[in-house]
């Protein structure tokens, strides 16, 4: 369903040029920072690869979608007229020191609880996962969707961004 979806938008062809463009430069900075290249999909969801992107309500700038205050946590400067946001590389420094730290949270073994955090935020995901009776058994991002324990945003956000995969991998074969 998702990836009918995605394929079907209108700016699917126009984002994966931009998502060419910029795939090299992104998997390898999340590589100097021991990310899974899969990341390098966050932009597509969060900016359709632009660097420029702004969301007004929330405040988050930039190919990452970066809150100024996780920006100015990772160590870019956000104020006094300057938003380094807006910059790639440094945005993408940024990002990947933050996925790093996700993925130190959350564990390299579930990428989808990752993806929520980023998406929801890790106190977000953190309190979710505290509610569940069985946190050993249980500690997924499915369990959290079947309980209705993350926003509805949230998981479309990681069923879009597993559909983008997929049909990138769909692609190469």
């Amino acid at each position: 369903y998702w990836a009918r979806v995605v394929r079907n938008d209108p700016t699917y062809h126009d984002t994966a040029e931009k998502r060419a463009a910029y795939r090299g430069m992104l998997e390898t900075m999340l590589a100097d920072y021991n990310v899974p290249a899969a990341f390098s999909f966050l932009p597509w969801a969060e900016s359709h690869y632009n660097p420029r992107a702004r969301n007004r309500f929330t405040g988050a700038a930039g190919l990452w979608q970066l809150m100024p205050r996780t920006a100015r946590q990772y160590g870019l400067a956000v104020g006094g007229g300057i938003d380094e946001r807006y910059d790639p590389q440094k945005a993408t420094a940024a990002a990947a020191r933050y996925l790093k730290d996700l993925l130190s949270i959350f564990g390299d073994d579930d990428f989808l609880l990752v993806l929520a955090a980023y998406n929801a935020g890790d106190g977000a995901i953190l309190y979710s996962l505290k509610r569940i009776p069985d946190p050993v058994k249980d500690r997924n991002f499915w369990y959290l969707v079947q309980h209705d324990l993350i926003p509805e945003e949230t998981q479309r956000y990681v069923l879009k961004i597993v559909a983008l995969m997929a049909l990138e991998e769909g692609a190469t074969e």
